[in-house]
């Protein structure tokens, strides 16, 4: 009677419940790699128009921005103090084909390569292009948004900034 039970009934509860997780978990991740998506193609926009404070709002107030050949930026204040002269200065654009995107308990990691250019708007010195590969780390904030939260990078090629 017993085995007749779980055969019956528990055993088909349990592949019930087991698959509605399953769908539950592929929607949320689904739509979390769209809103991590959806973050990078801002970051560009923003950086394109010459937008520093919605490109420092797509950050973590305690980020770690790693660039290559220089100290380690650690909050938004230290990276404004690295790029806000930039979006002042500079023309720019900036790309990030996103490859591998991992998420798990309100963390990303992603994989990227990227393409930046920058022209002096004063004019003079050529363009400046640089392009490279990057690891982000990007934090799930306690509003749902997405934002960058770690950043390390190398170039593909010497005489980067």
């Amino acid at each position: 009677m017993v085995t007749t039970m779980i055969r019956h009934f528990a055993l088909p509860l349990f592949v019930l419940v087991v698959a509605a997780c399953s769908d539950n978990t592929t929607t949320d991740s689904e739509a979390d790699e769209a809103a991590i998506r959806n973050l990078f193609a801002r970051y560009d926009v923003a950086y394109a128009n010459e937008d520093l404070d919605g490109w420092l709002a797509l950050l973590t107030k305690d980020v770690y921005w790693a660039a290559p050949n220089q100290p380690a930026l650690i909050g938004q204040d230290a990276v404004l103090g690295r790029f806000g002269s930039m979006f002042r200065s500079f023309n720019m654009t900036s790309s990030h084909p996103l490859g591998e995107v991992r998420i798990a308990d309100g963390w990303g990691v992603v994989s990227a390569t990227y393409e930046v250019s920058l022209e002096l708007k004063a004019g003079g010195d050529p363009p400046y292009h640089e392009f490279g590969k990057v690891i982000y780390v990007v934090e799930r904030g306690d509003d749902g948004h997405w934002r960058i939260a770690k950043a390390v990078w190398n170039t593909d090629h010497e005489g980067a900034f």
